[in-house]
């Protein structure tokens, strides 16, 4: 599908350069780019959900569980 986008000049040029020392053309470039965008704020989406679901519960290490770690973190030899 051709399409007609607006870009700021400098993204433009280092989008042509880097297609050219890639050896792709710059309709592969931004396909490529959108594409890789849309699948990475897909999880984005999952998160925001999962954080929707679990909102009420609480967020902090539980008490006896944060006195073992700190116990734990002592008696290491680093």
């Amino acid at each position: 599908m051709k399409t007609a986008i607006s870009i700021p000049d400098k993204v433009f040029t280092k989008a042509e350069r880097y297609a050219k020392i890639n050896g792709m053309s710059r309709s592969q470039l931004f396909t490529i780019a959108v594409q890789q965008y849309v699948e990475t704020d897909q999880f984005n989406e999952v998160t925001d959900k999962l954080n929707e679901v679990y909102s009420d519960e609480p967020n902090g290490l539980e008490r006896d569980l944060s006195v073992m770690q700190a116990n734990t973190v002592f008696s290491e030899e680093w």
